[in-house]
């Protein structure tokens, strides 16, 4: 692609993950940034999203998602990776910062949900590649059942979301 003129920043969310090649996109977008434009990317890392004390289903749940974000071609690690791929694409080191929800007592219906509806999206691609099934999976009542397994002190925890950037 080719622009006039050159950006002041390049910023991508929930993109990098989606990539064959990170690096080699990055290569390519910061041709386009001006001496001294930022780069930010702000991706996801599965590896966090858990409950302690465990919740089978809500853990069920996070393992279900990253297990068809993979299949279908995800990183699902890209949040972690960021430093590597920055300086891969012969970027300087990006400062990172990690990020992720977690709630207890009765604001762990915000996490839950963040899961559940995730999972009523994906769940097309978690049956074609045989990963659960609309039976398994039960959306009517997955987030109730959730509840439910869950007691006021468990805390429930989102994906990492990973921020990166630098300067050229």
């Amino acid at each position: 692609m080719e622009f006039e003129k050159p950006f002041d920043a390049i910023i991508g969310r929930y993109v990098l993950q989606f990539m064959p090649d990170p690096a080699a996109a990055l290569r390519k977008l910061v041709r386009h940034l001006r001496p001294r434009g930022i780069v930010v990317f702000h991706e996801l890392d599965w590896d966090g999203a858990r409950s302690a004390p465990p919740v089978p289903t809500y853990d069920r749940c996070c393992r279900w998602i990253a297990q068809t974000l993979q299949h279908s071609g995800a990183e699902t690690h890209m949040g972690v990776r960021l430093q590597s791929v920055f300086v891969a694409a012969e970027l300087p080191p990006p400062i990172m910062q990690l990020r992720a929800v977690i709630r207890a007592g009765s604001g762990r219906l915000e996490v839950v949900h963040l899961v559940t509806d995730l999972v009523e999206t994906l769940l097309p691609a978690m049956e074609r590649l045989g990963i659960a099934t609309a039976a398994q999976v039960n959306l009517a009542n997955l987030a109730d059942r959730i509840m439910t397994e869950s007691q006021s002190d468990n805390a429930i925890i989102g994906r990492a979301e990973v921020g990166a950037w630098t300067r050229i």
